[in-house]
């Protein structure tokens, strides 16, 4: 039985370009991934918040927005902020209640005994967004592989 010639030229070419592939080209597809997870962070914790009006007079949701990215060492991070005085009280939770008063706006009656619960809305479009994590990296290693093998 006799094998066939195989010619390997094609694939030590791929091989070098995977090589070639340095620690820059490889931090931008990062960023990429990082952005778009921050972005679709953004956009989910906004949905999450026109989920409950009582919440959100459009002031809070207007104030999310996404900082910068930062590189340490091999980890890289997005920041994604909320800069309104009470949005972590409106996250988390908080002593007392708030009463709306007809177009007065919020007045905050502070007692021992009441908590009143947190939204969680950050905390729950995280949740929503980890689960897009995977097919977000699958679709930017897909296009890296892409151009590295078309440019060729």
């Amino acid at each position: 039985m006799k094998m066939g010639k195989i010619d390997y030229r094609e694939f030590k070419k791929v091989v070098q370009r995977f090589k070639e592939a340095d620690k820059v080209k490889i931090d931008e597809l990062t960023l990429k991934l990082i952005l778009d997870i921050g972005n679709i962070s953004l956009a989910a914790v906004k949905k999450q918040m026109t989920i409950d009006k009582v919440v959100d007079s459009g002031h809070l949701r207007r104030n999310w927005f996404i900082g910068n990215v930062e590189k340490n060492g091999d980890m890289m991070s997005i920041e994604l902020y909320n800069n309104v005085e009470y949005a972590s009280f409106v996250e988390k939770g908080h002593r007392g209640v708030a009463i709306d008063i007809d177009e007065v706006g919020w007045r905050v009656m502070h007692t021992e005994t009441h908590w009143t619960e947190g939204r969680f809305m950050l905390k729950i479009s995280q949740e929503k967004v980890k689960k897009r994590i995977e097919d977000l990296i699958s679709k930017r290693q897909r296009e890296f592989l892409e151009e590295l093998l078309k440019n060729g």
